[in-house]
């Protein structure tokens, strides 16, 4: 278990696989840092940049929050996937924005970044 928030009586439990299971809930195909060789359009990479501490107790980090990225690459001009990617990272209570939105012409790929972060107790980012 990484980290255990209380709100309003209910127990939700944050770590890097909560991002990833988010993205499986509306995409068929999300990779943890790389996508594998001739995939096809959609599909997300994410990954962990860091994790500051946000807490410290007793000279120890007691509480840190893992940060990410998501790139999304599409070939669909209005993707609704980018809404559905938002609204399930919402749902599993990742925070996150929409921070730069892209287009290459030579390939006609248009690419989406999301940070997003979670707090995920004292060093534990994977349980």
């Amino acid at each position: 278990m990484c980290v255990t928030s209380r709100w309003r009586g209910s127990v939700t439990t944050m770590s890097v696989k909560t991002v990833r299971d988010a993205l499986l809930s509306v995409i068929e195909k999300a990779y943890h840092y790389h996508e594998q060789t001739g995939c096809d359009l959609p599909y997300a990479i994410y990954g962990e940049t860091g994790a500051p501490v946000v807490v410290s107790g007793d000279d120890a980090p007691t509480i840190l929050a893992v940060r990410g990225e998501i790139y999304y690459y599409t070939d669909a001009e209005f993707d609704e996937k980018v809404d559905e990617i938002c609204d399930a990272l919402t749902a599993a209570g990742v925070s996150w924005s929409l921070d730069a939105i892209g287009y290459t012409p030579e390939d006609g790929r248009i690419s989406y970044q999301i940070h997003w972060e979670v707090p995920c107790g004292a060093g534990q980012i994977y349980r």
